[in-house]
């Protein structure tokens, strides 16, 4: 505790940021306040995340008719703001997912013919265009590359498409990217984390289309991580799915925007890289022995 309060002394701008993020998330989930308490005594907590926590408890204490009028409504999302047809979509203003690196929206199709839409606004902290096209550029290059690795793989990486517009969380400039809803958490299951591997090795034997889609993907991920020392972002929850689709189910990667390089990253995120790398590898090894051993059919 001790850190965080030189934290809070030291880093005006990452406090400032801190309680932006918690005031506007409480707007977004309000009902979250047992997870804030949870990160804020836990000691394997960062201190943003802490002190994030903690204006998070803060601000659940404050009533909206108290709280808003005091801010002046700058932390009520402005959901006018967003360059959406409302005809054709409308905006949940409960957040979907969020990471590091942007926070997750989800526009429902009044169009029953149409998929739904997720919007990702991305979190650098800058109001300059020139800035966040250089941004926008540097997030258009990593998909691009991504997706010439597994270009053999039809759909791993979805369509989506970029545009500057307006933050309804405070109405500065911000990089929005769209892509397809694929559906709620319980249609996606993290392939490295959320799925045991007994089950998963029995969903590889009983679709074999998954099963070799599967072999493309860890054989390319080892490949580029072994000869090039750099990985997509398997870290990131639910970032590589096993999504329940119409047409089966099916592996897609949500957000090929982070390159990692494993020789480069601090000792936890490489151990934790390495660590996905070795899972892929046993089960491409479990599913090579499996064939071996299944009798043919007369």
């Amino acid at each position: 505790m001790r850190e965080t309060i030189e934290f809070l002394k030291s880093a005006p701008k990452k406090v400032q940021s801190a309680a932006r993020k918690a005031f506007f998330e409480h707007s977004e989930n309000p009902q979250s306040l047992g997870n804030h308490w949870d990160k804020l005594i836990r000691s394997d907590t960062g201190n943003s995340d802490r002190v994030t926590a903690l204006f998070s408890i803060i601000r659940s204490t404050v009533p909206d008719a108290v709280f808003n009028p005091l801010t002046s409504g700058s932390f009520v999302m402005q959901i006018g703001l967003l360059p959406i047809d409302y005809k054709q979509y409308a905006f949940e203003k409960k957040r979907i997912g969020a990471g590091g690196a942007c926070t997750v929206f989800k526009l429902v199709s009044q169009d029953p013919d149409k998929p739904s839409l997720v919007v990702k606004i991305d979190q650098t902290e800058t109001d300059d265009v020139e800035q966040l096209l250089k941004r926008g550029k540097e997030l258009r290059d990593t998909y691009e590359e991504q997706k010439s690795w597994y270009a053999a793989i039809h759909g791993f990486i979805p369509d989506e498409f970029q545009f500057i517009a307006q933050n309804p969380r405070g109405g500065e400039k911000a990089i929005f990217t769209i892509q397809k809803f694929f559906g709620n958490a319980s249609r996606i299951q993290d392939v490295f984390r959320d799925i045991p591997k007994d089950e998963f090795l029995t969903l590889l034997r009983e679709d074999e289309r998954l099963a070799e889609t599967f072999r493309l993907f860890a054989s390319i991920t080892i490949a580029q991580a072994e000869q090039y020392d750099r990985m997509i972002d398997t870290l990131g929850d639910k970032n590589v799915s096993l999504v329940n689709t119409e047409n089966g189910k099916r592996l897609i990667l949500l957000d090929p925007h982070t390159t990692y390089h494993p020789s480069q990253e601090e000792l936890i995120k490489r151990n934790a890289l390495r660590a996905d790398i070795t899972y892929l590898k046993n089960t491409l090894a479990l599913m090579d022995r499996a064939r071996e051993t299944t009798p043919l059919v007369a």
